[in-house]
């Protein structure tokens, strides 16, 4: 493009240079089965040059206003956050801001992505508190517990029974990741108490273990977390413990 504040011909080239020295994380115009149809950019979230506040300003809560420390020194000329939307016949998987994405101040970033409605899947969680009252808050929602998980289709149909979730190699940005999915902002991994085993007393399968994610503003489907079914990480374990003594 060419600099329309100057008279002097300067014309700007793209250029391919590493995330932290290009000062932006490139946020996609594209995603799996959709698009980005508005980009802002921190002009369109900062004060203006007379000191006023924008209007959406003014309507940013506190996540965006941290964002917006991490995003000082990044290229005042890139996007810094995009709302994406899935072509027809896809169901999206929302970040823990619905459909938009952002950057990070490392130059990663978080997006949703969309995924034809026949292979869709979601994962409800709820925390088992065992009866325990120090687990409650003053609203009534049980804030710490075990976890329990239920596979539901796109019409929110249980393909699977709730089912105990394993903690092993989970990580507190894991357990944030499902806090928010409870309209939590944040979590933390805790020992399960004496009380909470009342819950273990039902019998129940295992769904998912080795759950953990990099950055504590995820969900659980985004690409920046990891699981694995328990009976197939019990598989893998098994065919490891076979080659180690075949050898």
């Amino acid at each position: 493009f060419c600099d329309e504040d100057t008279t002097s011909g300067v014309t700007y080239f793209p250029e391919c240079k590493s995330r932290e020295e290009a000062g932006h994380c490139g946020l996609p115009n594209y995603i799996e089965n959709g698009q980005a149809v508005e980009f802002m950019f921190k002009k369109d979230m900062m004060m203006d040059n007379n000191g006023d506040d924008k209007e959406n300003m003014a309507e940013m809560d506190d996540w965006m206003k941290d964002k917006m420390k991490d995003w000082e020194m990044m290229d005042d000329m890139m996007p810094m956050v995009a709302k994406y939307e899935c072509e027809q016949g896809n169901v999206m998987r929302h970040t823990m801001k619905e459909q938009m994405g952002w950057c990070r101040k490392d130059g990663s970033f978080e997006i949703p992505f969309c995924v034809p409605r026949e292979d869709y899947n979601d994962v409800k969680f709820q925390l088992h508190n065992g009866g325990n009252k120090k687990m409650v808050n003053k609203e009534g929602r049980v804030f710490g517990g075990v976890v329990l998980s239920m596979t539901v289709n796109a019409d929110g149909e249980p393909t699977t029974d709730w089912q105990y979730g394993c903690n092993d190699r989970s990580n507190d940005y894991a357990a944030g990741a499902i806090c928010r999915t409870l309209g939590f902002m944040h979590g933390a991994r805790i020992p399960v108490l004496k009380s909470m085993a009342k819950s273990l007393e039902v019998e129940r399968e295992f769904g998912w273990t080795h759950f953990s994610c990099d950055y504590d503003d995820t969900l659980p489907y985004s690409h920046h977390c990891k699981g694995a079914l328990f009976d197939d990480a019990m598989d893998q374990m098994a065919q490891r413990l076979s080659a180690s003594t075949s050898t």
